[in-house]
């Protein structure tokens, strides 16, 4: 759902139940708070 409604990729993995959290260094606190609330409503 994280990418379909939300559109962020968190990688794939055989397991569907893994969820894998990969983010770049330059990565800043606002697109952190975007990921937790979009994953927030996802569970």
């Amino acid at each position: 759902q994280l990418i379909y409604n939300h559109h962020i990729f968190t990688g794939g993995a055989s397991n569907k139940k893994l969820l894998r959290i990969l983010p770049p260094l330059n990565i800043t606190k606002a697109q952190i708070d975007v990921f937790f609330k979009a994953l927030k409503q996802v569970l």
